[in-house]
C-alpha cells in the first residue's frame, strides 16, 4: 500500500498479472522457433524507453546479438536508432508491428527480452516475457530490485545500461509464480476496491 501523489489518501498497488491464460491457446496455435542465444527488444519503439541504451549495451557486448521489433510513429527517433545500429551487424532492426503469433515466436526464439526503461513500473513486457519463460534484462532500480527478489536473479538480470555488456544468459526451465500474480487474485483485488469506492460513495 502506498500513498498517492498529492494527496493523503492511501494508494492500492495490485501487481500486474501474469499472461498465461491468454497464451494458453496461442502457444499451443503458434509453431515455436528454435532457441537463439540472441537479445530482443519488443513493443512500439519510443523515446522514453531509451532503446538507444539497448543498443550501446549490445555494441559494447562482445558476440552479442540484438534484435529490435516494433512499429514506429516517431520517424525521427527510428531514424537516430537506426544510425546508432548501423555500427554492427550484430543489431537488427524490423520497424513494424508484430501480430500475436510473431511476437509469441520472437519471444520464444530469444535467449532475453531486454527492456531498457529508465523507468520502470508494473511492465507488461516484462510479465509477458516471464509467461514465455524468457528471462528479463532490466535497468537496476527499485521496482527490479523488487522483481528480482520475486523471481530469481537467473530471472531477472540487472545492468546499468550506460556502462554494463548485455549478461549470459542459459537456458532456463518454467518461471514459478506467486498468487498475487494470477487473474483471479487481481480481479479480487479490483472489486473490493471498487466494493470500497462504492460504499464511501454511499456512505
Amino acid at each position: 500500500m502506498t500513498q498517492s501523489e498529492g494527496s493523503s489518501e492511501p494508494g492500492i498497488l495490485i501487481p500486474h498479472a501474469n499472461y498465461l491464460p491468454w497464451l494458453k491457446g496461442l502457444t499451443q496455435s503458434v509453431p515455436s522457433l528454435e532457441r537463439t542465444d540472441g537479445y530482443l527488444v519488443f513493443g512500439v519503439l519510443k523515446p522514453y524507453k531509451g532503446i538507444e541504451r539497448a543498443v550501446d549495451a549490445a555494441l559494447r557486448s562482445r558476440g552479442a546479438e540484438l534484435l529490435i521489433a516494433g512499429e514506429s510513429k516517431d520517424n525521427n527517433y527510428l531514424a537516430s536508432l537506426e544510425r546508432k545500429a548501423s555500427a554492427s551487424s550484430a543489431v537488427t532492426i524490423h520497424a513494424m508491428r508484430l501480430n500475436d503469433a510473431d511476437l509469441v515466436r520472437r519471444i520464444q526464439s530469444s535467449a532475453a527480452v531486454v527492456v531498457p526503461y529508465p523507468e520502470l513500473y508494473n511492465s507488461g513486457v516484462v510479465l509477458l516475457a516471464l509467461s514465455l519463460n524468457r528471462p528479463v534484462v532490466v535497468q537496476r532500480s527499485t521496482v527490479a530490485e523488487a522483481l528480482e527478489i520475486e523471481f530469481g536473479s537467473d530471472w531477472i538480470r540487472l545492468i546499468d545500461f550506460e556502462v554494463d555488456e548485455l549478461p549470459r544468459v542459459p537456458a532456463l526451465s518454467q518461471v514459478h509464480w506467486n498468487q498475487e500474480r494470477t487473474w483471479r487474485y487481481s480481479g479480487r483485488a479490483h472489486a473490493r476496491i471498487y466494493r470500497a469506492v462504492a460504499k464511501r460513495a454511499t456512505s
